[in-house]
């Protein structure tokens, strides 16, 4: 960590990180996606009740979802239609429904999704409050497992379950309402009982999750360490084979050799729960993945989720920036407390600015694909108790930032000589001394890269005053 790999004469850019998609054409690509999202946005409208759902444009597409939905829940036999049981308190329901649009190919798909409202369940007799959290896969341990695939020349390989969470096993005895829209034998006032886990329950993540891991136990697939939700397994070969799991998804590495053994890891997991084979990985977690096993290049983009943030804010349209942030803002120097509101008509000017939605779907853009943001957007989420109208103005900058750089992706390339040759982990740590003019606390970051594939980046203030330069570096040292 301290010593420079011999190979590396300088400190990492962004250019080491990231590339244009594919140049011109892809820019036809992202302007077409423009178009036809942001009139997409105007025509569609996602409803908030069923009964919503039947008076819209788009009736016909959102009741085939929700019967497709029911009919998935009746052949997982997930209740039985029982009299309403005296004495229990009978949870009810609420249709969900989102338009989800593929990164990839920008189809869209309409979903239902029939919740339980676990808000009205009553603590130890409907759940249990000490049992009821699950873990999920960390973003860094994704990308530490595409950077292996990607050097050992790995096949990546997504598979996804169906309904997931009414799949899993369902200890406690709950009753809920049936649901609206499909309600049978009304007269007889009958009510569901449920025989396994349904989306909503309080229990019901940590059900799936228990059941799931498991199961890959008895497949001698065992968690990592450091990520509980990253399993392992040596192959006969005695190459690793792993499977990541984030709720629903699971993303799977195996090497050329190991095809066959992996291919009955497949089917043992597809005959336990019900799944679908969705092929080699081209999205995960709302990230475009493309890659190429023969050039050993991978790329990680959010092009769709960028749009979607500039529609959000009705930036399509802005002047592209070269640059996310400025150095000096004015006479104060960088953003600080003495930019927050100062009189009542900058108050005025903040009350219907959307400052902290803002922050929130940025951060969630730089723990995926974009460490050039870290800096600006944490020093940007300082703010977002008392912002004022320059931070606002620099949150604006951020977007015509990303409108110029909508095509970048992260980008990962196969260096590895050998697959007996061991993986190089390297780490760049950087910090200023007194760098917040307000209370003189020092910032540092730094970034990790596997085998010259960024993996894990951060950037953060301090949570002490450092006496002096050195001090302040080896605190960024530590913490990376």
């Amino acid at each position: 960590i301290l010593s420079r790999p011999s190979n590396l004469r300088q400190r990492p850019t962004a250019r080491d990180f990231f590339s244009p998609l594919v140049s011109d054409t892809n820019k036809n690509t992202i302007m077409a996606i423009e178009d036809s999202f942001s009139a997409s946005v105007s025509e569609e409208i996602t409803p908030l009740t069923y009964g919503q759902a039947m008076l819209l444009k788009q009736s016909k597409e959102w009741s085939n979802a929700s019967e497709k939905e029911i009919k998935t829940l009746e052949d997982n036999n997930t209740w039985e239609l029982v009299n309403r049981p005296a004495g229990r308190k009978v949870i009810k329901n609420k249709w969900v429904y989102k338009i989800k649009i593929n990164p990839s190919n920008n189809e869209r798909k309409y979903k239902a999704r029939l919740t339980a409202k676990g808000c009205s369940q009553v603590p130890w007799l409907d759940f249990d409050p000490d049992d009821i959290s699950s873990t999920v896969m960390k973003h860094k341990s994704l990308r530490a497992i595409l950077a292996i695939a990607v050097n050992l020349g790995y096949h990546i390989i997504s598979l996804d379950a169906i309904s997931a969470f009414t799949q899993a096993s369902l200890n406690e005895e709950i009753y809920m309402e049936q649901p609206e829209g499909f309600e049978k034998f009304a007269e007889l006032d009958l009510v569901c009982k449920l025989l396994k886990s349904l989306y909503g329950l309080k229990q019901a993540s940590e059900n799936w999750h228990k059941d799931v891991v498991e199961f890959l136990m008895t497949l001698q697939f065992k968690p990592t360490l450091m990520d509980d939700n990253v399993f392992v397994k040596l192959s006969k070969t005695g190459m690793p084979m792993y499977i990541c799991l984030y709720v629903d998804d699971f993303t799977c590495a195996f090497g050329d050799n190991d095809k066959e053994e992996f291919h009955q890891v497949k089917i043992a997991l597809m005959q336990k729960f019900k799944m679908n084979d969705l092929g080699n990985l081209t999205s995960i977690l709302g990230i475009s993945v493309s890659y190429n096993k023969t050039k050993g290049l991978l790329l990680l983009s959010q092009s769709q989720y960028i749009i979607s943030i500039l529609s959000v804010f009705n930036m399509l349209s802005c002047k592209p920036s070269y640059f996310p942030m400025q150095k000096e803002i004015d006479q104060h120097g960088k953003l600080s407390q003495f930019h927050c509101p100062s009189n009542q008509q900058e108050v005025d000017y903040m009350v219907d600015k959307p400052y902290r939605k803002l922050i929130g779907m940025l951060i969630y853009l730089i723990n995926c694909t974009r460490p050039d943001l870290t800096f600006t957007v944490s020093t940007l989420a300082r703010f977002t108790s008392n912002p004022g109208p320059m931070h606002w103005k620099a949150g604006m900058r951020v977007l015509q930032y990303l409108k110029h750089t909508v095509h970048f992706s992260l980008t990962y390339t196969r260096t590895l000589t050998s697959l007996h040759s061991p993986l190089i982990l390297d780490t760049y740590s950087d910090a200023d001394w007194g760098g917040d003019v307000n209370d003189r606390f020092s910032v540092h970051g730094f970034v990790i890269r596997l085998q010259g594939c960024p993996i894990s980046w951060t950037s953060k203030k301090q949570k002490f005053v450092a006496l002096s330069t050195t001090e302040s570096e080896y605190v960024g040292l530590s913490e990376s």
